[in-house]
């Protein structure tokens, strides 16, 4: 198991702590590569709230386009309405909304928020949010700004109901990608202090000059040219503007119960 040193702030610090730590610290924190992959286990990371600030776009990751496909890929709408419809009736000390079960594949990624109390009738002051695995250095991003929402657009009768001052971040897997990672790695530290005597370290520098550095070649991995494209825009400083408050949870939901 691997626990933070710290509890951070807000998701953002744990955000950039994580994906900072694979780069500058791998052998610490990545436990195995497998692919283009490095990966830690059973990690814990404490927050005080839960909140973010991340731009999306930032991270190659389109919240126009991709928005309501990750809001639909989590979230039955129904079972959304009558997690919060539910939580003035429960009686014990921790409430469960659980994420939709992908029954395919190997299963959904972000699995559930858990809400936590010291006795009943008392406001709900902790929450653990669970993952079987997340992609760190882009994807993680978007379930964080999916969490903030979650607990940002609450009915006003639940808000009331909750005073979460502590966050258990738990992911079962977590991987960052050395083929990917490149064009977002100044976002997280420095290229001088990426550990190269580490093989993580020293393929995340190999791979950028190799794949991301002009004149860029011709690939035929879509991960990787999406990513090509990424660090060209970034370069010319035409990346797109989103907070999170620009995104909403709840009417995705509501667009997506007229659809069906």
């Amino acid at each position: 198991m691997l626990v933070a040193p710290q509890q951070f702030e807000t998701l953002d610090e744990a955000f950039y702590w994580i994906n900072r730590s694979f780069l500058t610290r791998p052998h610490e924190y990545v436990q195995f590569i497998r692919g283009s992959q490095g990966f830690c286990e059973d990690l814990v990371i404490p927050v005080k709230r839960p909140v973010t600030t991340l731009n999306l776009y930032e991270y190659a990751f389109n919240p126009k386009t991709k928005w309501k496909h990750l809001v639909r890929t989590y979230i039955d709408p129904d079972e959304y309405y009558r997690f919060w419809e539910q939580m003035g009736k429960v009686t014990g000390t921790s409430y469960q909304f659980r994420f939709k079960n992908k029954l395919s594949g190997n299963g959904p990624c972000l699995i559930a928020v858990v809400l936590k109390r010291n006795e009943s009738g008392a406001l709900w002051t902790r929450a653990s949010i669970i993952w079987r695995t997340a992609e760190l250095q882009r994807k993680f991003a978007a379930d964080l700004v999916l969490i903030h929402n979650f607990f940002r657009e609450a009915p006003e009768e639940c808000k009331q109901l909750m005073d979460i001052q502590e966050v258990v971040l738990y992911l079962s897997q977590a991987f960052q990608s050395w083929r990917l990672v490149g064009p977002l790695v100044k976002r997280f530290c420095s290229w001088e202090e990426v550990d190269t005597s580490h093989d993580y370290g020293k393929r995340v520098v190999s791979n950028f000059q190799r794949i991301y550095a002009e004149p860029q070649p011709e690939l035929k991995f879509a991960p990787a040219i999406k990513m090509q494209k990424f660090y060209l825009k970034q370069k010319r400083g035409e990346l797109g503007h989103c907070t999170p408050e620009d995104l909403s949870l709840v009417k995705a939901l509501e667009e997506i119960k007229r659809g069906r």
